[in-house]
C-alpha cells in the first residue's frame, strides 16, 4: 500500500451515494486526467463490482472498515 499515493478517495464507495460520486468522478478523472483517485469500503468484492459497473477501471481500490483505525489510518496515508 505504500507506494501508491492517490489525491482524492472516495470512501463509502459501495452505497447510493457513493456510487453516484463514483459515476462523476470516471466522468470527470479519466485515465489520462492527472487526477489520481480511489475507492474504498468494507469489501472489497463490492468495491470491485462498483468499480466493473461504473466503468471506473482507472480507480484504486482500498479495503477499510470503519471500525478498524489501523486500515483507516492506511488509508488516509495514501492521499
Amino acid at each position: 500500500m505504500g507506494d501508491v499515493f492517490y489525491d482524492i478517495v472516495l470512501y463509502g464507495a459501495t452505497g447510493f451515494t457513493g456510487q453516484l460520486a463514483t459515476a462523476y468522478m470516471t466522468a470527470q478523472y479519466p485515465a489520462g486526467s492527472g487526477v489520481k483517485w480511489a475507492i474504498a469500503g468494507r469489501n472489497k468484492a463490492k468495491l470491485e463490482a462498483v468499480v466493473k459497473d461504473k466503468g471506473a477501471t482507472m480507480a484504486g481500490i482500498i479495503v477499510a472498515d470503519a471500525s478498524d483505525e489501523a486500515a483507516l489510518l492506511a488509508m488516509a496515508t495514501q492521499t
